[in-house]
C-alpha cells in the first residue's frame, strides 16, 4: 500500500518517515545529486530510480537500491516490484546508513571542499612562481 504523508518541515519527523518506509522511489528523469535520496540513504533507505546524474554515484546496485537505464515508467515499475520483493534486514539498513553518512556527511563534505581548495591555490601559487 501507499500513503502520502503530506509535508514534512523538521528533520526528525523526516528522518521518522525514512526509518518507517520499506523503499524509496525517486523518479527524477533530471537530477544533479538528490538531496532526498542521500536523506533516505543515510536513514538506511533503499532507493529505487533512474541511472541520471547524481543517482549513478549514490546508490549502488544490489546494494543499496536499483536503477534502471532505461527512462520509462514500465521500467520504473519493474523496479520497485523487485525491490519490494526484497526484505532488506536491519542490520543491511545499518550499512546502508553508515556508509552513507560516511560518504555525505558535512564533515566529509567540508573536507572535500577545503581539499580542493587547497589543491586550486597551490596550482595557483605554482603558477604564479613559475
Amino acid at each position: 500500500p501507499v500513503i502520502h504523508a503530506g509535508i514534512f518541515k523538521e528533520e526528525e519527523a523526516l528522518a521518522d518517515l525514512y526509518n518507517a518506509a520499506d523503499l524509496l522511489v525517486a523518479p527524477s528523469i533530471e537530477d544533479n545529486l538528490p538531496n532526498v535520496v542521500v536523506e533516505a540513504l543515510c536513514c538506511g533507505l533503499p532507493t529505487v530510480g533512474f541511472a541520471i546524474g547524481g543517482m549513478t554515484q549514490l546508490v549502488e546496485e544490489n546494494e543499496n537500491g536499483f536503477l534502471s537505464q532505461e527512462i520509462n515508467s514500465e521500467a520504473l515499475s519493474k523496479l520497485i516490484l523487485k525491490a519490494a520483493g526484497k526484505t532488506i534486514p536491519t542490520a543491511k539498513r545499518q550499512d546502508i546508513a553508515h556508509v552513507a553518512m560516511q560518504l555525505y556527511s558535512q564533515e566529509t563534505q567540508a573536507k572535500s571542499y577545503l581539499e580542493l581548495f587547497e589543491e586550486v591555490i597551490s596550482q595557483k601559487l605554482e603558477e604564479s612562481i613559475g
